[in-house]
């Protein structure tokens, strides 16, 4: 499942436009969290479209379906972690999403 949220990931950024992504890991944290950055330099989400991002059905292509960020949250949940996008992208990025995984080490 985590494979599926990185190709969806790749696959959004890929249809902004994108030239590079970026990819940022922290350490476990005291409850074992580990949370990967991952941004690029496609074009930005409108601030109006970011609160709707995970809610199903929404999206702003032409020929999306809007399922592709919901189905990635929730792969996320079912795993224990969680993915949402950033308050403010990494250095050289328009948009960052978080990807948080729980590490049993």
């Amino acid at each position: 499942m985590l494979r599926q949220v990185f190709m969806n990931l790749t696959k959004n950024a890929i249809e902004a436009d994108a030239h590079k992504m970026l990819i940022a890991l922290n350490k476990p944290s005291a409850n074992n969290h580990v949370f990967l950055y991952i941004g690029n330099d496609g074009l930005p989400i409108p601030a109006e479209n970011r609160p709707s991002l995970f809610i199903p059905f929404f999206t702003t292509k032409r020929r999306g379906s809007g399922i592709g960020l919901t189905l990635s949250r929730r792969m996320m949940i079912q795993q224990g972690g969680m993915l949402e996008l950033a308050e403010k992208p990494l250095k050289g990025c328009h948009t960052e999403f978080i990807v948080t995984i729980y590490s049993p080490f």
